[in-house]
This record gives structure tokens, sequence and C-alpha cells, in this order.
């Protein structure tokens, strides 16, 4: 009887001890990492295409962080005879004054890359602060934000993106304001249009009647529900960042002539297209196109899993054990 009577206390008692113990960080690393592969594989099964895409945006970006383990020469230095062919040494040849194309290309990745990035991911940031203020208020704040993003969308994007540089000179930080301010007022209009009826909901509405603060409505209960859209835009702007920076370049609105980016060095290819190896025009061209692709791609595809219209409808992607959902 007393052994009966201990015997639960003893497994009680290792329960509570095994509750007790601190997870072991090695433990959560591997189980984070089983969770992650198994979620990219399947979403790899259901978006090849996609998953085609998140390859070229990973090998791209491989390149643009770390140029020079795939390269032995500085891409502002001589690095042999001027317009050399294709060889052994130099992958792409060299261009006028000996420069090696190869590593002008990889490290203009870097260039085009952090310009487009960094630009996006503000635009979309302040598009979507503006778009959640202006919405969720109402009135004549989103009068006046909405007026001010139809004056902005009435011009061409390109021609915008010139009389700013024009008016203001190119340097990095000009350039990415440009494209911020390219991009800002789309991003608002497609962010904005979300808010609108998210901030309709049941719940929002109770947390409004319970006394909670504008920010953190805003905050807990309306950004969380447009998260999948900042995302998608995240993934699909990119590519036309890339264009828009690429063209500047192409112009001579972009950095100084000597900088490696891609739209520059295809400009200087054309120039000597006559006298350069034919790989100095289409290295950067192909890279360009190359990344274009695949962050249309991968945001096309994302959009399809994130996109809450879909949800309904079957396709879907869980992360860790849940696995992909199909119709029927």
């Amino acid at each position: 009887m007393a052994e009966s009577q201990i015997q639960p206390t003893q497994s009680t008692t290792r329960v509570t001890a095994a509750a007790l113990t601190p997870p072991n960080p090695v433990a959560r690393a591997l189980e984070f990492v089983r969770g992650t592969t198994g979620w990219v594989w399947k979403f790899a099964r259901m978006k090849p295409l996609g998953a085609f895409g998140g390859l070229l945006i990973l090998i791209i970006g491989v390149l643009a962080a770390f140029p020079g383990l795939f390269t032995n020469f500085d891409p502002l230095r001589v690095a042999g005879e001027p317009y050399q062919a294709v060889n052994g040494t130099h992958w792409l040849g060299t261009d006028s004054i000996g420069r090696d194309i190869w590593t002008r290309t990889i490290y203009g990745a870097r260039i085009t890359m952090q310009i487009s990035v960094i630009s996006v991911v503000i635009s979309v940031t302040a598009a979507t602060i503006i778009a959640m203020v202006s919405a969720y208020y109402g009135g004549v704040l989103d009068m006046l934000v909405q007026r001010a993003v139809d004056t902005i969308l009435a011009v061409p994007g390109l021609i915008l993106a010139l009389f700013i540089l024009t008016v203001m000179g190119s340097s990095m930080r000009t350039i990415i304001f440009t494209i911020v301010i390219v991009f800002l007022p789309r991003s608002i209009r497609t962010i904005r249009s979300s808010v609108l009826s998210v901030k309709e909901m049941p719940y929002v509405e109770s947390a409004r009647a319970i006394g909670a603060s504008t920010p953190r409505i805003l905050l807990k209960y309306i950004f969380p529900q447009i998260t999948a859209l900042y995302l998608i835009l995240l993934s699909l702007i990119i590519g036309n960042a890339i264009i828009i920076e690429s063209s500047l370049a192409f112009l001579g609105l972009g950095l100084a002539v000597e900088t490696p980016s891609w739209g520059a060095l295809v400009d200087r290819g054309i120039e000597d297209i006559f006298f350069a190896p034919w790989t100095q025009p289409v290295a950067p061209g192909v890279a360009i196109a190359m990344a274009v692709f695949g962050f249309n791609l991968f945001g096309d595809a994302l959009r399809d899993i994130m996109d809450p219209r879909l949800r309904g409808s079957g396709v879907g992607l869980k992360r860790g054990g849940g696995g992909a959902t199909s119709a029927g």
C-alpha cells in the first residue's frame, strides 16, 4: 500500500524536474534547422519555379556579400593588358584599361543589390506606416495622403527619378532616396486597401471598444494581418528597383564612373563594343536579367502561398510538421 502511494509521487517528481530543466540550446537549434529545412523542401515541391528564383537570389547574394572569395583581382586596379579576350586568367576578359571584367561584375552585384535592397526596405516600411495611419484615421488625413499619392503617380517613375537626381546630384544617398520616392506611392495604395478591410474586423472593433490605444491597435491587431503583404511587396519590388538603379547608372546618373555597378558596366561595355570583348556588356546584362528573374519568380511564389485570398482554396504552406495543404 505504501509503495502504491509513493510511486505516483516519484513519477510526478520526475515529470516536474523534466519540465523545470532548461531546454538544450543545441537541441533547439537542431529542431529549428529541421523545421526550416522541411519548410524549404515543401516550398520547393509546391513552387519549383519559386524555389529556382530563391536559388538565383541566394547565389547573387553570396556573390554580393563575399566577392573576394571568387576573384583575386581588385575591381578598380589594372589586372592585365587592355581588351584581353576570355582566357584562363581573366574568365571574362579585361576592359579598356586592363581591369578584370569578372571581378567588376561580381563587385557590381554588391553595389546594385545594396542600393536596391536598402531602398525597397525603406520604401515599403515607410509606405506601411503611412498607409496604416492614413487608412485607420481616415477623413482629411487620408484624403491628403491619397492626393499626394495621385500627384506622384502622375509622373512616370523613370522621369521622376531623372528629375530628382538632376536636381540633387548622384550619390548613394540620393539614389536610394530617389528609388524610395518612386516606389512609395504604389506601395501606399496597395497596403491602404488591405488596412481598410482589416480595420473593420470584429477584433479591431473590440480592441477599440475596450479602450486600446491607437499604436497598440495598429501594431498588435492590424500590422500582423498585413505582414504577408509586406513581405510579398518586398520580394516583388526589389526586381524593379534593380532595373531602376541599373537604368540610372546606364544613363550616367548613377555613382562615380569608376564604381562597378551593373548599369555602369553595361554602359561602358557598349561604348567599347568594337574593341572590348563581347563579355563586357553581356556579363552585367545577364546578371541584371537573372537577378530580376529570380526576384520575380520568388515573389510570385511567395504571393501565391501567403496571400490570404488563396488560403480558402486550400493553397498553403505551414512551417514544421503541418506540411502542404491541397484542395479536396
